[in-house]
């Protein structure tokens, strides 16, 4: 995983997302590095997913790290 894909994602989803609330809310000290580790272990507890595009896998890994509270 290289880490400038990752943050160009995160970035990118936080100014685009089409989710009301955001496919994903970083913490204001979520880094890069926590994003893959998240990222990895999503794939490899969801190994099946590992031929799906990238974005996919990162936002259902991201969205499951740091889920947008409800109002």
């Amino acid at each position: 995983m290289c880490a400038g894909a990752i943050q160009t994602f995160i970035a990118l989803s936080e100014r685009t997302s089409l989710h009301p609330q955001g496919a994903f809310c970083r913490p204001p000290d979520g880094t890069t590095g926590q994003a893959a580790r998240a990222i990895a272990a999503y794939l490899d507890d969801n190994p099946s997913l590992g031929s799906y595009p990238f974005v996919w896998v990162a936002e259902a890994a991201l969205q499951k790290v740091w889920p947008c509270k409800s109002n």
